[in-house]
């Protein structure tokens, strides 16, 4: 990858193969224009915050999927697990009400949806050969 672009200023939706497949999550947070079409349905701050995000943003998996658009599938799983990382933090020792979900358990079952995903590894795989990893 050319250095000299600023991540954020590549549209990896014209230009899959300069996405970064391996590295820090966080480059899901600069992945356009994917970021700005999920980015107003992220949010991890409580359960039930978590509960719309992660809904929200399994359908955009979906939908990417759908269009076999793996760079937007694997963006929002980096999301997810982003997320899933951010609530545990925030939560610290802190627990939920009984019989009710942590933000963190949320976002856990719904990346583990993603990750298994027999397509997503299908298409992880196709990428590779595709474009390199």
């Amino acid at each position: 990858m050319d250095e000299a672009i600023p991540t954020n200023a590549i549209d990896y939706r014209r230009h899959p193969e300069r996405y970064p497949l391996d590295g820090d999550d966080e480059i899901a947070l600069s992945a356009q224009p994917y970021f700005s079409e999920v980015s107003a349905h992220w949010r991890y701050a409580t359960a039930r915050e978590a509960g719309e995000s992660a809904a929200w943003l399994y359908e955009f998996y979906l939908r990417y999927r759908e269009a076999g658009d793996f760079v937007g599938m694997d963006v929002v799983r980096r999301l997810l697990r982003l997320a899933l990382r951010r609530a545990r933090e925030s939560e610290g020792n802190a627990t939920a009400p009984a019989g009710h979900p942590t933000a963190a358990a949320i976002f856990s079952k719904t990346f583990r949806m993603v990750d298994r995903d027999p397509q997503y590894a299908t298409m992880r795989e196709r990428f590779i050969e595709q474009h390199g990893g």
